[in-house]
């Protein structure tokens, strides 16, 4: 059965093009008679995709081992020197940028029958399209995350006078890490086109129009000129199906997509999902302005805007779980050397001294150092560095992770003072010297003797007796109860899980569910050690390694 060399539908038997689209037919047993044989020093093992230039096989180095991905440019256009062509523009495109986040291409070659190919690194996880479908929409705090990186490489590539022109899902690719997380890499660089500086503007061809309908900017769709601005509309129609799990325009066919692009306002992401930020709404919708010098000037001025937003959002985070309650300032106080530090930024929130005396810590991090101090008012502060820096360090959750150990020390300094103020208090009751007490002879109670006096002379009359004075019981009162700090933890952490289970999906709420009534089990009936390992256990699965 012959398939379309666009689409990859099958072909009714005897036509030579697609129905759906026209585009010509081929058979695949060509693609399958490439495995197994040398291309180049790699032995091809299987086919990994397929696009509209040509098909990704796998392949292995038989020496040591090393695995690649190989493009091969498709039968019917390796004879098109326009095409041959476009595939050396788009390896010459990704070796300009040079960065993590872009694909790595380091070699090209043409088979014996004439057909052009390019060996790039072989990546382990899946794309964004795939991990949307499914999943679903991702939570705010992963949408900013991701797409500060994807942001990140796209500078780099614009830097290099590089324009993507088809950014969307299924060229954002997760890699996949050994210790689960995953970092962004761009793949797909097949119709970039190269400016000569940044911020260039670079003449396309009004003939031909390129790039995908569902992400085209007005001026691609009508074949404008483009820019990185063209890339930046591109990435709020990703950021928008992020956020929602939609797209926001849909419609039954391609045509009706670019006019809804060209013609309709965009929705806010709010519209279709609740508890968006305000402002990461406002973004999206500055990103998907129809004229290009309404959206923002770069990917860098994009990602200034994500610092302020990622930097809210986790200081609400931290106010909720993580930063402990004494915490009421936060200084950043640059080095007087540093020239591009800003002047000194405080945040306040008035609250009565508690403690007296001054402790300092310092954790390195990089350019600068967090000190912690005790005194009038609980202070940070961020020496040195620059202000994006101290944002960084904020976004990272290194000042959390800096402060925890210094909240620890300080509720165990608090609890030791309370406890010998309660010894204290209980001494000057029971032992005052105004009140005389027997001594106890029995940790429940004493009943005193009376008093035998002594005989009288025999010359004169005894005096009577003193009255004997009733028994006095003293009863020795317990203990006051000490505060279980494992159960304390393990009522946060429930309170935690149920503050964030509504962004999870079916699946993990389930599983988690599981994990926190198990960690409830060990803590009313396992020892304190089992207790503390579920604890952390869940803290990890559940709360991302952080615990409230």
């Amino acid at each position: 059965m012959r398939v379309c060399t666009v689409c990859h539908e099958r072909v009714p038997p005897g036509m030579p093009v697609c129905p759906k689209d026209g585009a010509p037919a081929e058979d695949p047993e060509p693609h399958e008679r490439l495995i197994g044989q040398m291309l180049g020093e790699y032995r091809l093992k299987g086919i990994i995709g397929e696009g509209g230039m040509g098909q990704v096989y796998e392949g292995v180095q038989p020496v040591i081992g090393k695995r690649v991905a190989i493009k091969l440019l498709r039968r019917e256009l390796a004879s098109n020197p326009a095409e041959a062509h476009r595939l050396l523009m788009e390896a010459r495109a990704v070796n300009t940028i040079g960065h993590r986040g872009i694909i790595d291409i380091f070699s090209f070659g043409a088979t014996p029958d004439g057909r052009q190919y390019f060996v790039m690194e072989y990546l382990s996880g899946l794309s964004l399209g795939q991990h949307l479908k499914q999943h679903g929409a991702l939570p705010v705090e992963d949408t900013v995350k991701l797409l500060d990186e994807v942001l990140a490489a796209l500078g780099a590539a614009h830097a290099a006078g590089v324009i993507h022109r088809d950014l969307k899902p299924s060229n954002i690719f997760l890699v996949a890490q050994p210790d689960g997380s995953s970092f962004v890499k761009l793949l797909d660089f097949g119709i970039a086109k190269q400016a000569p500086a940044e911020g260039a503007e670079v003449p396309t061809r009004v003939s031909r129009i390129v790039g995908t309908p569902e992400y085209m900017a007005p001026e691609q769709a009508r074949g404008r000129s483009v820019s990185a601005r063209t890339d930046l509309y591109a990435l709020g129609v990703v950021t928008f199906q992020m956020l929602t799990g939609r797209l926001p325009f849909e419609a039954d066919n391609p045509f009706e997509v670019v006019n809804m692009h060209l013609n309709k306002p965009p929705p806010a992401p709010s519209r279709s999902l609740a508890g968006i930020p305000p402002e990461l709404d406002a973004l999206v919708l500055e990103l998907l302005e129809k004229h290009p010098a309404k959206r923002p000037a770069s990917a860098e001025a994009v990602r200034d805007e994500l610092r302020s937003l990622r930097r809210s959002l986790t200081i609400s985070h931290s106010q909720l779980m993580v930063v402990p309650t004494s915490l009421t300032q936060v200084t950043v106080v640059p080095l007087p050397e540093t020239r591009d530090a800003e002047p000194t930024q405080t945040r306040e929130a008035p609250r009565e001294a508690t403690h007296s005396h001054t402790r300092e810590a310092h954790v390195d991090s990089g350019e600068f150092t967090v000190h912690t101090r005790e005194a009038h008012a609980d202070t940070v502060e961020l020496s040195g560095g620059t202000r994006e820096a101290h944002a960084e360090l904020a976004d990272t959750g290194e000042l959390t992770r800096a402060l925890q150990p210094q909240a620890a020390g300080r509720a165990w300094r608090v609890a030791a003072g309370a406890a010998t103020a309660l010894i204290v208090l209980t001494a000057l009751v029971w032992w005052a010297p105004w009140r005389e007490r027997p001594p106890i002879a029995s940790p429940t109670a004493v009943v005193e003797a009376p008093r035998v006096e002594p005989s009288p002379p025999p010359a004169e009359v005894a005096a009577p007796s003193p009255p004997e004075s009733p028994p006095e019981v003293i009863v020795q009162r317990p203990d006051p109860p000490k505060v279980d700090l494992v159960q304390a933890r393990y009522r946060k952490l429930r309170s935690a899980w149920a503050r964030i289970r509504g962004g999870r999906s079916d699946e993990d709420r389930r599983i988690f569910d599981t994990m926190i009534e198990q960690v409830g089990k060990e803590v009313s009936g396992g020892s304190r050690a089992d207790a503390t390992h579920a604890m952390n256990d869940f803290v990890q699965s559940a709360l991302g390694g952080k615990e409230p």
